[in-house]
């Protein structure tokens, strides 16, 4: 079982799933979804293009939300949805990967 298998069924429903590891949500869905990640005090470890690591000494849950505002600096960064004509814009999903205390 994958941590995205605890999501609520609003988040499944929600995500691509091509496959049984793969979750990926678009981004209009985030903010929603880092909530929920919050919540269930889950970190964020990765991306498809990035990685998150914890600070030696860094408590866990200041790890959690460290890694959602690192995630979110990043999709704002690199802004996909400007960067890309607008028949793929709609298509653009983002995986994640989640870690646990």
């Amino acid at each position: 079982m994958v941590i995205e298998d605890n999501f609520p069924e609003k988040f499944k429903i929600a995500a691509f799933h091509p496959s049984l590891f793969i979750y990926a949500w678009k981004r209009n869905s985030l903010d929603k979804l880092f909530e929920e990640v919050l919540q269930s005090n889950l970190a964020i470890v990765g991306g498809e293009a990035w990685k998150i690591e914890r600070q030696k000494g860094e408590d866990w849950y200041d790890f959690v939300e460290r890694s959602v505002k690192d995630t979110i600096e990043v999709i704002t960064g690199r802004n996909l949805e400007k960067q890309t004509s607008a028949a793929v814009r709609n298509k653009i999903y983002y995986h994640f990967e989640f870690s646990q205390e």
